[in-house]
Order: structure tokens, then sequence, then C-alpha cells
């Protein structure tokens, strides 16, 4: 871990930090990317007593799944300081944090983050280990955070690592552009419109499941990537002004889901998913450019004929395209394989 000691040195070019002006010395605190440390040398001078209120970007790293109160004790410091805004906070925390140890410190935040927040919850599991969660029948349940709101926030990036998700009952998100969610427990509906999210441009929903309504009314959203949901049963969007759409792995032939998107703008789509038309409905897309199509399976049984012919119905949908991207899956035969 790196540390700074203000230093006198005499002749020979050395450098005197203490000499340095306040934001060349708070630009250098910024640049450790811990604020634990950069708050520790304000033991080492009285001038550098509240220096490191004055970095934008705030890293903490958690090592307690019960307690934050590290976070929550810097942040409610930097709010008593009025100090400045907070471009950056993020929050990594390497086990399972608890709801209300994460809820704590996302209270006394949501004020004061003016650009992007963070939160990395079991950063230290193995991505190997999460998707096998993702796909498990049962799944340990640790709680339901409900998310506060962030006014000045312009993204928000949660990887929740199986946490519960729930959004605020009123509240706007004013300034938010971008809303990333992976590894969530979601728990029934889940509604994201223009009343909450108004300037909302780029959705991204991954690798999370206990979807049972997912509906999307946001006439600002160009950008929708939902990938490898478990457990989806009913998909509603409205985005006038979608340009990009890509959606893989959310829906399966075993339960399948109700889809609906209307997206009338919409200029490249990527549909790696289950395409069955009872159950999926696309609106007039007359701007399409580019378009890239469920995989065939040259070789299979019965099932992969009939993914095939629902291929074909998806390619249907389009009379004029520009581009199109055909994914063509064959299996790997070995050498001691039967000819």
């Amino acid at each position: 871990m790196a540390e700074l000691v203000p230093m006198d040195c005499d002749g020979d070019g050395g450098l005197e930090l203490s000499k340095l002006p306040d934001d060349i010395l708070a630009n250098i605190l910024d640049h450790l990317e811990d604020t634990h440390a950069a708050a520790r040398t304000s033991v080492l001078s009285r001038r550098w007593r509240d220096l490191w209120a004055r970095i934008p970007r705030l890293f903490f790293r958690n090592h307690q799944p019960h307690d934050s109160s590290h976070v929550s004790d810097a942040l409610a410091a930097r709010a008593a300081r009025a100090a400045a805004a907070i471009n950056l906070l993020y929050v990594n925390s390497l086990y399972s944090a608890t709801v209300d140890a994460t809820a704590s410190w996302l209270r006394i935040a949501a004020p004061l983050v003016s650009r992007v927040l963070r939160f990395h919850n079991r950063s230290l599991v193995p991505e190997e280990t999460l998707i096998q969660e993702l796909r498990e029948a049962m799944l340990e349940q640790r709680g339901i955070l409900e998310l506060p709101c962030f006014p000045k926030a312009t993204v928000i990036w949660l990887s929740l690592g199986f946490l519960g998700l729930s959004l605020p009952a009123s509240g706007v998100f004013a300034a938010l552009r971008k809303l990333h969610l992976e590894y969530v427990q979601f728990h029934g509906d889940f509604t994201l419109d223009d009343a909450m999210t108004p300037f909302l441009e780029k959705l991204v929903i991954c690798k999370s499941r206990g979807f049972a309504n997912l509906t999307i009314n946001l006439k600002s959203l160009i950008l929708m990537n939902l990938l490898e949901f478990w457990g989806l049963v009913r998909l509603n969007a409205v985005v006038p002004g979608l340009k990009n759409l890509w959606v893989q792995l959310c829906l399966y032939s075993t339960n399948p889901s109700l889809v609906c998107i209307d997206a009338e703008e919409l200029e490249e789509l990527s549909w790696l998913a289950l395409y069955d038309p009872a159950f999926v409905k696309f609106n007039k897309m007359p701007y399409l450019l580019m378009v890239v199509a469920p995989a065939v399976f040259p070789y299979g049984g019965e099932l992969k004929i009939e993914l095939n012919k629902n291929c074909q119905k998806f390619l249907e949908l389009f009379s004029r395209i520009h581009s199109l991207m055909l994914i063509v899956a064959i299996t790997p035969v070995s050498a001691s394989s039967p000819a």
C-alpha cells in the first residue's frame, strides 16, 4: 500500500510535499485509489486534516460482511464537511455483504454521488460458482436490498452476488444515464419507467434470476442488453427510441416466456435466444439494419429441427435488412467417436 509523508527536504532538488498546492496534493491522494489510506494522511499534518475530503473518487474494500461502518463513517464525514462532490464511489465487498450493512452506506451516499456508483458484492467468489448458483433450483436467500434514489448519479453499476433488489417507492433518478445490474436475485415484478428514470439511455441486466414480470417503459433508452436470465415469465418493453437490442439465453423452451417488444426505431437486433412466434411478439421495425439470428443446428434430433424451424420463422420477420449474422452450431466429434 502506498503511503505519503509530508517532507521538508533541503537542496539538491528535494521534493517538499508539504509545500505543494492543496489541489495537487488532493490529486495525488486520489490516485492512491484507497480512501482509507488517503484519510490516514490527515494525522501527518494539520494542513492535511481535511485534504482527503477534497478527493473526487472514493474507493473502499469491505472485509466484514456484517459491518460496513468504515464506509458509512467516511461518507458521513464527507457530508459534514460539505466537501467536494463524489464523482465515483466504488465499494468492493470481498465476501457476502448483508442487506443491512449495504443499506447503511447506500442511504448516506445517495445525495452525495454526482456521477458513478459502483458496488461489487462477493468479489472473491469465482465466476464459475456464481454461474452455477444462477442455475440452481433453490438459492440461499440473502435478503432484499432497497436501492435509495440517487438523484445526481449518472451511472449505477451493481453486481450484487444474488442479494435481492427493489427500487424505491418514490423518487426520481433524474441524472441517470446508464444502469447495469448483474447477479441479482429479483423477487417477482420489476419495472423501469420514465417516471423513475426519465433520461436513462443504456440498460444492462445480466446473469440474474427471480423475474416474474419485467416491464420496461422508457422513451429515452438507446441500448438494452438482457443476458442470461433465469426464470423470466413475461417481458414487456415499450422503448420507442431504442437503437440496439441484445437478448441472449433468457428464454427457454421448457418454460417459454411471453415477450412483447415495441421498438419502432430499432437499428440493431441480436436475438440469441429461443424464438417462438406463439410467445414472442415484435412490432414493426422499419429502420432495422443489422440482425443477429438464433443459432441453427446442421445436425441433431427433433429438438434441433424444431429450433431450426423457429430460426427460420424469426428470419421471415425481416424482408429488408442490411446485414445478417447467422451462427451455425456444430458439435465437435472426437477421434474415438464412431463414424
